[in-house]
């Protein structure tokens, strides 16, 4: 399988991808993992670029406590 965003790089079988709105437009994914921080309001970087594209979806699930940015924390949203 090829690297599909230029810059991006694969790291034990994972697509890393810049933090490029352009970049992540390209992409199809199935999935995508993005880091959150309790104390950062408003998302910004890929998590930002990700909650855009899902039309706020991170951010209400941080708004209705389904998700919190703790430390240690995990969770699967769906994409529709």
């Amino acid at each position: 399988m090829s690297v599909a965003a230029p810059g991006a790089r694969r790291v034990h079988g994972v697509e890393v991808v810049p933090v490029d709105l352009a970049a992540v437009d390209r992409l199809r994914p199935r999935s995508a993992v993005v880091f959150l921080w309790s104390d950062v309001r408003p998302l910004g970087g890929a998590a930002g670029y990700l909650d855009w594209r899902l039309c706020g979806a991170l951010s209400r699930a941080l708004e209705g406590g389904a998700l919190a940015g703790a430390s240690g924390e995990t969770a699967l949203l769906p994409a529709r």
